[in-house]
């Protein structure tokens, strides 16, 4: 997954820099796998503990 999201970015930095697509598109690419890798990384770092108490 990782792979295919840096050959992703890889591709579209290269249209970028040839002309054929905007810098915008790039940025909005590179933020939205950027959320997507922090979000994945705070699954792991910090995961969550429900814990119910059975007061009855």
């Amino acid at each position: 997954m990782m792979a295919f999201l840096a050959g992703v970015i890889a591709v579209m930095s290269w249209l970028t820099f040839s002309g054929r697509v905007s810098g915008d598109a790039l940025l909005f690419l590179v933020g939205t796998v950027a959320g997507y890798m922090l979000a994945i990384v705070q699954r792991h770092l910090f995961p969550q503990t429900i814990e119910v108490s059975s007061d009855s």
